[in-house]
């Protein structure tokens, strides 16, 4: 990572299930998880302006929450925000000692 490029942080949790839409009783639980996450994800990208909206079409949200439905995926892409959050500490830091 570049640290003369700033990189935005915003933390959201994906981890809260009482929020998402109603689904119906005959979906699996995982199901009914996939869309509570896709609705998540839906509404992250309409705070986005309308160019930034074209480049996550539906079907990649979709594949998205998909994802984040796996345990080990979901693990993996925590350890990377923590990474991120580690790195731009260090740039910070290494940039005021310049």
């Amino acid at each position: 990572m570049d640290c003369d490029q700033p990189v935005e942080y915003v933390p959201y949790s994906f981890t809260t299930a009482s929020d998402g839409p109603c689904c119906s009783s005959s979906l699996s639980d995982s199901q009914t998880r996939q869309y509570q996450l896709l609705d998540k994800l839906q509404n992250l990208v309409q705070k986005l302006p309308g160019d930034q909206q074209q480049r996550l079409p539906h079907n990649l949200l979709s594949d998205i929450a998909s994802s984040l439905l796996d345990a080990a995926i979901f693990t993996i892409v925590a350890d990377l925000e923590e990474i991120q959050h580690l790195t731009e500490k260090n740039c910070t830091h290494s940039d005021r000692s310049l």
